[in-house]
C-alpha cells in the first residue's frame, strides 16, 4: 500500500484542472492543467462504476465505487506538453497495479492501451482521474461523480456539508485522495481562485495588473478577476499571503454588492472607521460569520481551509 500512495502523490503533480463535457452519449472531453498540458478526447463519457482493485501488500480484493472516463474505441487523442499515467491490468475479475508508468503522445486511443485490458490512473486538480476503454456504441445514463470522503472530515465537524458542497461545486478538492487538510491555512490566492471558480470562472476582460502574478499561476484569472471586481488592489498580488477573516468577510461583501448592514459594530476590535467594518457587521448579520468572542472579531486571525469552505457555504448555497 505504501508503494500505491507514492504513486498516488507523485501524480498529483502531473495535472492541475478538469474541463468536462456531460453528455448523453461519446463526446469531446478534455483533462488540462494550469501549465499548458493537456489531453483533448475527441469521443468520451463519465460512468460511475464499481470495481475490484488487489491490494499489492495483502493481495486482498476491495471493491471501490469510482468515476471512469470511458475512451471510444477507434477516437483520438491530442496531446499537448505532457501527459501520462500508471496502469492497472484487469486479472481474474479484479485490477492490480502496473509495474510501468506510461507516457502518451497524440494519436489513435488504441496506442495507449496496447491491447490490453488496463484501467489508467492520472490526477488533475488534486482529483483522481480513471480512464479506459469503452464500448463500441453506448448511451449511457450521465452521472455526477460523488464528492470524496476524506478521512480528515468528521461528519459531525461544523465544516462537513461545506467541504462536500464545495467539492461538489468544483470550488476546491482535496489536498489528496482521501484528505482535504480543512486545518491548513488559506491563502490570498486559493481564496480567491475558489471565489473566482464559485462565480463560474469568468474570463478577466483587463490586463494583469500585478508584477508578481505569471500567467502560468494556477490563480492568474483568478487575481485579474479579483482586481477587475475591486476586491484587491495595490502594486502586488501577494498571492501567498494567509487568508484573514476581515479580508476574507470583505471579499463576499463586495461580491454581494456590498449590502447596506443595519446594525452597528459591536466588537472591540473593529474600529468604526476601518476599512473592513461594514462588512464584518453584514457577515454576521447574515449568518455567514460570528465573532471569535462575544466581544471580538479578530480581524487579524488568519482563516483555514475548513472555515472559508464554511464561509462560502454559507453565503453561496443559500
Amino acid at each position: 500500500m505504501k508503494k500505491l500512495l507514492a504513486l498516488c502523490l507523485s501524480l498529483a503533480l502531473c495535472l492541475g484542472s478538469v474541463v468536462t463535457a456531460a453528455a448523453a452519449e461519446y463526446g469531446p472531453y478534455t483533462l488540462a492543467d494550469d501549465f499548458g498540458s493537456a489531453a483533448h478526447f475527441d469521443a468520451a463519457y463519465l460512468t460511475t462504476e464499481t470495481v475490484k482493485f488487489k491490494d499489492p501488500d495483502s493481495d486482498g480484493i476491495y471493491p471501490h465505487e469510482i468515476t471512469v472516463l470511458n475512451l471510444k474505441p477507434g477516437s483520438s487523442v491530442k496531446i499537448s506538453g505532457w501527459f501520462g499515467a500508471n496502469n492497472y491490468l484487469l486479472v481474474d475479475g479484479a485490477y492490480e497495479m502496473g509495474a510501468s508508468w506510461k507516457e502518451f503522445s497524440s494519436g489513435p486511443v488504441a496506442n495507449m492501451f496496447g491491447g490490453q485490458p488496463y484501467l489508467f490512473l492520472t490526477w488533475v486538480n488534486d482529483q483522481t482521474v480513471y480512464f479506459k476503454m469503452g464500448e463500441k456504441t453506448v448511451t449511457p445514463t450521465p452521472t455526477k461523480p460523488a464528492a470524496p470522503a476524506f478521512s480528515d472530515v468528521a461528519a459531525n465537524a461544523y465544516y462537513a456539508t461545506a467541504v462536500k458542497w464545495a467539492v461538489e461545486k468544483g470550488i476546491t478538492a482535496g489536498t489528496s485522495p482521501a484528505t482535504f487538510s480543512p486545518d491548513n491555512t488559506c491563502t490570498t490566492a486559493q481564496i480567491l481562485t475558489f471565489l473566482w471558480r464559485a462565480n463560474g470562472s469568468p474570463e478577466p476582460s483587463i490586463q494583469n495588473p500585478f508584477p508578481d502574478v505569471k500567467e502560468s499561476d494556477y490563480f492568474y484569472k483568478a487575481a485579474v478577476w479579483a482586481y477587475e471586481k475591486g476586491m484587491v488592489e495595490g502594486q502586488s498580488f501577494g498571492g501567498n499571503n494567509p487568508c484573514t477573516r476581515s479580508a476574507t468577510v470583505t471579499y463576499l461583501w463586495i461580491l454581494s454588492g456590498k449590502p447596506f448592514a443595519a446594525t452597528k459594530v459591536d466588537f472591540s476590535d473593529i474600529p468604526v472607521n476601518a476599512d473592513y467594518a461594514e462588512a464584518v457587521v453584514w457577515a454576521v448579520e447574515d449568518g455567514i460569520t460570528a465573532g471569535t468572542s462575544a466581544t471580538t472579531f479578530g480581524p487579524d486571525a488568519t482563516c483555514t481551509r475548513g472555515q472559508i469552505a464554511t464561509f462560502l457555504y454559507r453565503d453561496l448555497a443559500k
